[in-house]
């Protein structure tokens, strides 16, 4: 059973534009130097573009991204054998990858560990402790740009099925980021709020793109320095519904805050908090608190 939030992709971005900020003075009269520097120097007064088509980390960058996933005692009830059984169900996932940037056309993405576990109890029994390794665990990608699109290819072997199938995946997303359509193309300011469709985005909590319903709001709330970085503070207030990949209905609610670097481009801190409900066969439903906690660490050359 997937239950991870697979929600904005964090993807590199573009650089940063800074639109003009004018100052209002009264007739005749002119802002001091040190006001215009004053104004010029503070990023919450001015529009800001959140998000670029084009990577805008230098070569020799190393993007190092983690991601822990956790369902703490969801409750579950489901038929068995046409008797209702009920118990409770906890998940943890753990995602840890490092893209580096080769050129401005290629970037290598190894998936050091993509690995998820649990367990629960049902009517009163323990369940056995499960552990899944998901199907890029251990292995190196790399992307590959020609006339604007691009491909992806193992840096070593012949991709199984399943495999290539990730990879597919993990291509869509590059060609068509889900951060175009979270955060526009156009410059917002401290304060902007607006709406996003999700059946625009690719894919929401493990759902299909064209399954999902009901558009969420997206504020701009602040700027704030995250490890030497300015950072675009994103929230969003999520009530999504749709079907998984396994043809499970999901919905999501909560909070979800990222933290938009404002030079790169680029998430360096994701988190949610909200709740799942997961409706499946045998009249399964699960329902239950759901963080994910995600944080990007830059390397720069």
């Amino acid at each position: 059973m997937n239950t991870k939030l697979t929600m904005i992709s964090l993807a590199i971005g573009g650089g940063l534009l800074i639109a003009s900020c004018k100052e209002s003075s009264a007739p005749g009269a002119e802002a001091s130097p040190s006001d215009q520097s004053t104004a010029a120097a503070d990023p919450a007064t001015q529009a800001h573009i959140l998000y670029q088509n084009e990577p805008s980390l230098p070569v020799g960058a190393i993007n190092t991204k983690t991601e822990v996933m956790s369902m703490t005692d969801a409750r579950m009830t489901m038929t068995v054998q046409g008797r209702e059984v009920s118990g409770t169900m906890s998940r943890t996932g753990e995602k840890i990858k490092t893209l580096t940037v080769d050129s401005d056309k290629q970037l290598t993405i190894a998936i050091i560990k993509d690995e998820n576990s649990g367990g629960g109890v049902i009517d009163g029994k323990p369940l056995p402790e499960s552990k899944e390794t998901e199907v890029l665990h251990g292995k190196t990608i790399v992307l590959t740009k020609k006339d604007g699109t691009w491909s992806a290819q193992l840096k070593e072997g012949t991709p199984d099925p399943a495999t290539q199938k990730a990879m597919d995946k993990m291509t869509r997303h590059m060609n068509q980021p889900d951060d175009r359509i979270i955060f526009g193309s156009g410059p917002r300011k401290v304060g902007d709020t607006w709406e996003v469709d999700p059946s625009q985005l690719q894919s929401f909590a493990g759902a299909d793109s064209d399954k999902l319903s009901v558009s969420f709001k997206v504020t701009f709330e602040s700027i704030k320095n995250l490890d030497g970085h300015d950072c675009a503070v994103i929230v969003s207030e999520i009530d999504i519904k749709g079907k998984t990949d396994q043809g499970m209905d999901i919905r999501m609610v909560g909070k979800v805050t990222v933290f938009q670097s404002l030079e790169f481009h680029t998430g360096l801190r994701f988190l949610m908090d909200g709740k799942i409900i997961m409706d499946g066969p045998n009249s399964m439903h699960l329902e239950g608190p759901m963080k994910i906690d995600g944080k990007a660490t830059l390397k720069l050359p």
